[in-house]
């Protein structure tokens, strides 16, 4: 299958990469432990972790600079 992208080796690395950044990032943002520690369900600590790890993102897009892929 030449040409038709990553094969499941790479896949697998491109995966534990970008988890491992989130991961990192998500140590490195103070916001990111006290998400973890509220009484809450794992999906909305989810989503609020989305928000603070990505808000940058966000920002960009509400400000018409970029535009995200539906």
């Amino acid at each position: 299958m030449l040409g038709l992208g990553l094969g499941l080796e790479g896949k697998r690395e491109r995966f534990e990469r970008e988890s491992c950044g989130v991961l990192l990032e998500w140590l490195r943002n103070a916001k990111g432990g006290e998400i973890a520690e509220r009484p809450m369900s794992n999906a909305e600590k989810i989503a609020l972790l989305r928000q603070v790890v990505f808000a940058d993102v966000d920002e960009l897009e509400r400000s018409g600079e970029i535009v995200l892929p539906d």
